[in-house]
């Protein structure tokens, strides 16, 4: 259940600049490794898990302060492992299954979903009721695919700064721009983390808190100012808490993304 629900937000950067074009179509595969240690009534438990999304993107218009963009989820794979057991997933091998988490995953594969950002804000978003989907479709913040500044800021040191605020969450991010080629720039990435999610499963209701940090780079073609890759470390420390019990716990995380 932890870190398993869309995380919409609103953006601030300090600069405005859209530098994709009507039409660009890209796909993204990210691959999330998490250690998971988790205390609930006085037993200790750790998960292992391995999630990878493959997601295609495209731009389908362009303002001149924002942008359309359509993703259409081609396959998700999954593998916990806990207590000595394991489990697996693959939307690619899976042709009938009942149980509602699966049916739920299935449910998102192929379907179109448009996100509306201008001057950097999620103003609408394809809503998808009911369903649980995996965090890193990196549905949450579109603008990470593009590097959003003006190109006459391309150069070494240059520093720039935004916020993702949703309710009562929010995540602050400060990027540096670290070294370049002909054909490719590189960002380095630094978060805090300060998240309160809420949601409701088999009619118990379930808080998450979590703080933490993340940090890594980022890798854009100069040409296109489009993500050629991800790389990210992930720090949590959070509790979950029900109607009957709270479990602290802590995440040790690595998100990757590659973009073709």
């Amino acid at each position: 259940m932890i870190f398993c629900l869309i995380f919409f937000s609103t953006k601030t950067l300090t600069a405005q600049y859209i530098p994709v074009t009507s039409g660009t179509k890209f796909t993204a595969v990210s691959t999330v490794k998490n250690t998971t240690d988790l205390i609930t009534l006085d037993q200790h438990t750790e998960m292992q898990g391995v999630n990878e999304t493959t997601i295609d993107y495209q731009i389908k218009s362009v303002t001149n302060t924002g942008y359309s963009l359509e993703l259409i989820p081609r396959r998700i794979k999954l593998k916990t492992s806990s207590l000595g057991n394991e489990h697996h997933l693959d939307t690619d091998s899976v042709l009938d299954n009942k149980m509602p988490e699966i049916v739920n995953i299935l449910a998102l594969l192929n379907k179109p979903q448009t996100l509306a950002v201008d001057n950097h804000q999620l103003i609408s978003n394809t809503k998808i009721d009911g369903i649980v989907t995996p965090v890193n479709m990196n549905v949450n913040d579109a603008d990470k695919f593009f590097l959003a500044i003006n190109p006459i800021n391309f150069k070494e040191g240059y520093q720039w700064a935004d916020t993702i605020k949703v309710d009562s969450s929010i995540i602050t991010n400060q990027y540096t721009i670290n070294s370049q080629t002909p054909t490719t720039i590189e960002v380095l990435v630094s978060s805090n983390i300060n998240m309160k999610l809420s949601s409701s499963v088999t009619g118990n209701n379930i808080t998450q808190t979590m703080k933490g940090f993340s940090s890594g780079k980022r890798i854009y073609n100069k040409r296109s100012s489009l993500l050629v890759s991800e790389l990210l470390d992930i720090n949590i420390a959070g509790n979950i808490e029900t109607t009957d019990f709270n479990s602290p716990f802590t995440i040790k995380s690595t998100s990757q993304i590659l973009v073709k």
